[in-house]
């Protein structure tokens, strides 16, 4: 500040110098960014202002007494001839009067210039992040470029081992003991990038499954054995919670039909005789999961591990048939039934993924 009050006190023109700090600032032909471009400067290149910018900051400078003395020392320069510019740079705060190379004027925008105080308003200066100017790829450039190869959509996979199922046929005889199975299920996820997300964090898509499960009963004269199989599909949703360079965790979600939903029950009395019916019903049901994938594992293969959680509301089972030994089941016609109850299942899932 010295040397500017010096400048000040000899009514010399006073100047002020900058630095660019954008990859291509451009230079306006008037104070308005859709005025026609003049001339571009590169980042570093040193740059000559209106003086008028040294007077419009000086409201950052820490010292008031300061500012008050440059205040006054720049009052009389309000009517020099060379600072006509004066009052016209202090109405555009957005941005700064300069020289082009033909010594016409011209405007830069003040967030892309660093200009030099020389006193404490230099810290007061942030640099603009991201460079909006810098058009430059990140290196390393992709495989396929300039073309868009990039994979927008993913196919997954998987194989899952859920909590065993406690939903039965209520037989007529008391239990006296039961076992329960796991359920086992193939699934294939099917999504794509959702259009119009620019952070390419959420995929659109299906999602289809089978599942198997088995329970044995001990009832009090016979043995009963279950059989489940369950086929599913719906619409499913995922987002991109984190993402690194080989590794990428997704939460999920997807809303289930299953309009074939299956119970192969048979009671067999040992020695003489054994009943088996096949017992119908459809649901719903909505799941949630989450997906840990390490790329690459193996060429254009993605490792997937993961775990879902699903509920459902009560459905109804009725047989298509009658029964051969009446007396063993609650109604030996087609119309006997049972109800499921509300159903929740959890389990963990192994697979593979590819991108397409």
């Amino acid at each position: 500040m010295p040397l500017i009050w010096a400048l000040l006190s000899a009514g010399a023109t006073l100047a002020a110098e900058g630095m660019i700090t954008v990859l291509e600032a451009p230079m306006f032909r008037t104070p308005d960014a859709g005025s026609p471009v003049v001339q571009y400067v590169g980042k570093g290149d040193t740059v000559f202002l209106h003086g008028a910018v040294l007077d419009r900051d000086l409201s950052a400078t820490v010292d008031s007494t300061k500012v008050q003395r440059a205040r006054e020392r720049l009052a009389p320069l309000e009517h020099d001839p060379l600072y006509r510019g004066m009052p016209t740079e202090r109405s555009h705060p957005d941005f700064v009067l300069t020289k082009d190379r033909q010594g016409r004027d011209a405007w830069l925008l003040r967030r892309h210039v660093h200009v030099w105080y020389e006193d404490e308003r230099e810290g007061a200066q942030s640099d603009v992040r991201p460079d909006p100017t810098d058009y430059r790829l990140l290196e390393p450039l992709p495989a396929a470029y300039p073309f868009d190869k990039r994979a927008l959509g993913r196919g997954l996979m998987l194989l899952g081992l859920g909590n065993p199922s406690t939903v039965s046929y209520p037989y007529k005889e008391a239990v006296a003991a039961e076992g329960y199975g796991y359920q086992y299920e193939l699934s294939t996820h099917l999504t794509r990038l959702r259009s119009r997300d620019p952070l390419e964090r959420w995929q659109w898509g299906g999602l289809f499954l089978v599942r198997t499960s088995q329970s044995e009963y001990v009832l009090q004269t016979r043995r009963a054995k279950e059989r489940w199989l369950r086929l599913g599909v719906g619409p499913m949703m995922s987002y991109d919670l984190y993402r690194a360079e080989k590794q990428r965790l997704t939460l999920w979600g997807a809303t289930l039909l299953y309009p074939f939903n299956t119970a192969q029950i048979s009671q067999e009395e040992p020695g003489i005789a054994e009943d088996r019916r096949r017992f119908w019903g459809w649901s719903m049901s909505a799941r949630a999961g989450a997906h840990w994938q390490r790329f690459n594992v193996l060429p254009d293969t993605d490792l997937v591990l993961g775990m879902w959680g699903e509920a459902g509301p009560a459905s109804q089972m009725r047989s298509l048939k009658s029964a051969k030994m009446p007396t063993w089941w609650r109604a030996g016609g087609k119309g006997d039934g049972f109800d499921t109850g509300v159903t929740a299942n959890f389990g963990g899932q192994i697979g593979i993924q590819s991108s397409y």
